[in-house]
């Protein structure tokens, strides 16, 4: 029941501010749809390759004075498995992650967090969800509509291909050029020994009157150089 009233609050909010960490400053509210993919290389102990792809909804509104509340959720299929120990394919897999998280926004300052829950059946492993009751941050410092900083460790939608995971991103967001809006920083994945640039563009008024999101991770394990990864996403928020 929880989860059903954090999504009627994000889609009947009326007037808001700066809400969250990308997009205008003037919105009322954010939500959207998008679908990713690509090859997501899971270096360190893991060791391993997947090509995949995922679909995602989220949400994000002020609810009261300076109190946000967002939603989040990404399903993911690894159409394979690439272990790079054993030097074989292996089968399949399936994932789902959903995020919650309760904020602090005011026009040149957001800071919020909270719980998300993941499960996959990677590895041969039988499908299981664990819910882990911290880890999603997300802040930014300067105005939407200007220069600013924005930091996110855990948070995206889709979740593997904006890089989330236990991924840390700081991207440098630029001020809106024509219906252009860039954000582009460095990411990596904690635990996993990959690192790489991330880029953003929101193009405005392109999908019936919405702005289309799309962006780019190129990365590699930086140990093993010679292996790459790629993610690609492209969505609607309005």
């Amino acid at each position: 029941m929880k989860w059903i009233a954090v999504g009627v609050l994000l889609a009947s909010h009326g007037a808001a501010h700066a809400i969250g960490v990308d997009g205008p400053a003037d919105a009322t509210r954010r939500l959207g749809a998008a679908v990713g993919g690509g090859w997501d290389q899971v270096g360190g102990y893991g060791r391993d390759g997947y090509p995949y792809i995922e679909l995602a909804a989220h949400g994000e509104a002020l609810v009261w004075r300076r109190l946000t509340l967002g939603l989040a959720v990404t399903a993911r299929g690894d159409f394979a498995d690439y272990n790079f120990a054993l030097e074989r394919w292996r089968g399949g897999s399936a994932g789902t992650m959903a995020r919650f998280t309760v904020g602090y926004d005011r026009p040149r300052f957001h800071l919020s967090g909270g719980p998300w829950l993941y499960g996959d059946n990677r590895d041969g492993r039988a499908f299981r969800l664990a819910f882990l009751s911290y880890g999603v941050l997300r802040m930014r410092i300067g105005s939407l509509d200007g220069w600013h900083f924005a930091l996110r460790l855990a948070d995206g939608a889709p979740f593997t291909a904006e890089g989330a995971g236990l991924g840390l991103r700081l991207l440098l967001g630029a001020p809106a050029r024509g219906r252009h809006r860039m954000q582009i920083g460095p990411y990596t994945s904690i635990g996993e020994t990959t690192a790489g640039v991330a880029v953003v563009d929101e193009v405005a008024q392109v999908l019936a009157g919405h702005t289309l999101r799309v962006g780019l991770l190129v990365g590699t394990d930086y140990f093993h150089a010679a292996r790459p990864e790629l993610s690609l996403f492209a969505g609607s928020v309005w």
